[in-house]
């Protein structure tokens, strides 16, 4: 690792050139001792890296007929001469995956083994592991913020925040330390059934006999069996040795991870044709989805280099609410991430003057239901309208003005209790569009919520909004966010002590730091997976900061509020057809009064 020294313009025989870190003088970290570590001793961590042998299995001593099975064990690794002569192509199965899409060469479009042996010449490459670390620590810091209440005045309040500050940011290539195989090949596509796998063979096959004239296809490569967390850890003692005591994240990017082929002459030519440009822009569009008709279709299992995991939530195709066009695919990483196309039918963006205020949820055609603090601060309810069916602030798909506001009558904005309000739309939103549906409500009873939480503590749940990615920032994501959660209990010692009243709030997040909703993310929905479709328990409230240690998020307590929302929205809102059968009932019962009696 003598590349960290490197990085940091590390030239004399000690660590004492380490920038002091960002602390203020009450969290300054001890000084740092020149003579604590000299440069003998910090290249002495390179060597005592575990080796290859120390954290995996040795694959290159395995017996050869190791291979010689139906399916090749995971950690193995796939090369031309040992898995293709011995346990033959249609039976090395290899697991899926998703994305990196790229067109191929013509010349391997039509022959599975041709295509098989291209991939394989590129398994010998060498894995390339560079170490991220970023240091930075939390400063707290008091803001005041300017509140409208609902007769319209003005108050101003402190509020505790904290920020960001980062200490330091390097790279440190290890990969000399790695061994020069990589342990699987991914099938980077989407399939049919619910299988956890398939084989390569019948993916190739799937591609070669496509008729379709542009064609992708991309396997990837894995290391398996590696303990990079042993590596982590031994970075954080070392920079813990010169007196850094903070916040101190280390990721592993690998590179040349993907083995591709490029397109041929005429593609490139066609790419590179300045009036072409526009049509490829239109067609990447469709690009990206082409997998979904390669390998699977249905819910997987998906693995990465960083060894994250990813759920696809199968939703059910028959519900009523609370299920989109595609099923949701979340991941679990630090923060957020960007959203499939057509995932949340039902988020909506409330928007003043054409720009982005805070999100929604749509109950039915002509409701949408968001947090009351965000209605209260609406300057003029003619400047105000929703924009649903689409992932993208610049691209709405359905635009509608808004009729009404109805906030709760005991709305408190200093505590933020009673934080829920209705809009009523000017005009109906067109529910049959595929990018468009309506959420589900809690079928929780008031008996039921006098005794438990609801939702109860330690759940998977999910919030989604166009919020700022970063707590300074003041531009909202253009692209609508997605970030899982957990709900945690109100005699969690962080939780109660930040929110006021946990009859009507509940605390959701992350108390390690790093998920969380943001500003611009409130009104918007934190939702529940349960019996195969979303349904949504919380509203975005409040929090302190965005993300931090030890302080989840607030969201208003659905369940609570489900006969205030009957009595304010819905009883309001029947359906066309719901309204044509009660007319036409009222209707035959007037004639039949009407017809004359007979004896």
């Amino acid at each position: 690792l003598n590349l960290l020294k490197i990085s940091y313009g590390f030239q004399s025989s000690s660590l004492s050139q380490l920038p002091p870190p960002a602390y203020s003088l009450s969290r300054r970290p001890p000084e740092i001792n020149s003579e604590s570590m000299n440069e003998n001793e910090f290249s002495a961590f390179a060597d005592n890296l575990p080796s290859y042998n120390q954290l995996s299995q040795n694959i290159d001593n395995l017996p050869p007929n190791y291979y010689n099975i139906s399916i090749v064990p995971e950690g193995a690794i796939l090369n031309y001469s040992d898995v293709l002569p011995v346990a033959k192509l249609s039976e090395a199965e290899i697991e899926r995956n998703k994305n990196g899409i790229i067109s191929l060469d013509p010349l391997l479009n039509n022959n599975p083994d041709e295509l098989w042996r291209y991939f394989m010449t590129y398994l010998t490459e060498k894995p390339n592991v560079v170490v991220v670390v970023h240091g930075y620590h939390t400063e707290s810091y008091i803001a005041y913020e300017q509140y409208r209440d609902a007769n319209g005045n003005f108050s101003t309040r402190p509020v505790h925040r904290s920020k960001q500050v980062d200490d330091f940011n390097f790279t440190v290539d290890i990969t000399p330390y790695i061994n020069a195989k990589w342990s699987r090949v991914v099938v980077r596509a989407n399939g049919t059934d619910n299988e956890d796998s398939i084989t390569l063979r019948d993916c190739l096959e799937q591609y070669t006999r496509s008729t379709k004239k542009i064609k992708q296809l991309t396997l990837e490569k894995q290391i398996d069996g590696w303990r990079l967390q042993d590596v982590k850890d031994n970075i954080k003692v070392l920079l813990r040795q010169t007196g850094y005591r903070h916040h101190i994240t280390v990721t592993f990017p690998l590179t040349n991870y993907k083995i591709v082929a490029r397109g041929s002459n005429k593609i490139s030519k066609f790419a590179n044709n300045t009036c072409a440009r526009l049509t490829c822009v239109l067609t990447c569009l469709w690009i990206v989805f082409l997998p979904v008709y390669l390998c699977m279709r249905s819910r997987v299992l998906l693995l990465s280099f960083n060894q994250v995991r990813s759920t696809i939530y199968g939703c059910n195709p028959n519900a009523k609410c609370g299920c989109s066009q595609f099923n949701a695919t979340l991941t679990r990483i630090i923060g957020g991430e960007s959203v499939k196309l057509s995932t949340w039918g039902f988020a909506v963006s409330i928007r003043v003057g054409g720009s982005h205020f805070c999100g929604g949820t749509i109950l039915s055609d002509k409701l949408i239901i968001t947090a009351a603090h965000c209605v209260a601060a609406f300057p003029s309810i003619s400047r105000v309208s929703i924009a649903a069916g689409s992932n993208y602030l610049t691209i709405p798909n359905q635009v509608r003005s808004i009729s009404t506001a109805t906030m709760h009558e005991e709305y408190d904005p200093s505590q933020f209790l009673n934080d829920i309000a209705i809009l009523k739309l000017s005009s109906s939103l067109d529910l049959t569009d595929s990018e468009v549906s309506k959420i589900c409500l809690p079928n929780i009873s008031s008996s039921y919520l006098s005794l438990n939480e609801y939702p109860p503590p330690d759940l998977d749940v999910v919030a989604i909004g166009w919020g700022v990615l970063f707590y300074h920032s003041v531009n909202m994501s253009n692209t609508l966010q997605q970030v899982a959660l957990r709900t945690i209990s109100k005699s969690n010692y962080y939780c109660n002590g930040t929110l006021y009243n946990p009859k009507y709030q509940f605390c959701a997040g992350n108390l390690t730091g790093g998920k969380d909703t943001c500003q611009g993310d409130s009104g918007g929905p934190l939702l529940l997976f349960t019996n195969n479709q979303w349904q949504l328990v919380g509203i975005t409230s409040y929090g302190v900061g965005c993300g931090n240690v030890d302080r989840p998020g607030i969201y208003t307590r659905v369940a609570y509020y489900l006969d205030w929302i009957k009595l304010n929205g819905c009883q309001s809102s029947i359906d066309i057809s719901a309204k044509k059968y009660f007319y036409c009932l009222v209707l035959f019962i007037m004639l039949f009064i009407r017809l004359p009696m007979t004896s």
